[in-house]
């Protein structure tokens, strides 16, 4: 009996996991936008640059190629 509940419980466990991970896996991937466009804007805007500079610029900080 002792064995069998364990057994539930961490079958409940493994279960939770796998759906909780499935679920913000989703969620995110239908997030609509790109952080690295996102981040490009706001860079182009606080510095007066194009976006197209903003884009080369965060490239080359964060070694994107």
């Amino acid at each position: 009996m002792n064995s069998h509940y364990i057994l539930k419980r961490l079958g409940i466990a493994v279960l939770t996991i796998v759906v909780s991970s499935l679920l913000s896996f989703v969620v995110l991937r239908c997030m609509p936008g790109d952080i690295f466009e996102s981040q490009a804007r706001d860079l182009s805007r606080a510095q007066g640059i194009t976006l197209i500079e903003a884009k080369r610029q965060l490239t080359l900080q964060y070694n994107y190629d």
